[in-house]
């Protein structure tokens, strides 16, 4: 894993800088995970921490559609 440890020589020709569409799955990411956690904060003061029944059920949900789907 030597990607983060600047050795002084490159490994190729290739560029070590990011590409325009890594930086817009980052953004998009960072836009989805924003989402995610606000809402999940908002749904938390509003309904305490019953909300985790629901995250679990959704879980739940989410394995048994994919379980079924393969």
């Amino acid at each position: 894993m030597d990607i983060f440890i600047h050795s002084g020589q490159s490994k190729g020709s290739e560029d070590e800088n990011l590409k325009w569409w890594q930086l817009s799955l980052i953004g998009v990411g960072c836009t989805i995970g924003t989402g995610f956690l606000l809402g999940s904060a908002i749904g938390i003061k509003i309904t305490g921490p019953s909300i985790v029944l629901s995250f679990i059920l959704a879980a739940i949900g989410t394995y048994i559609v994919y379980s079924l789907w393969r």
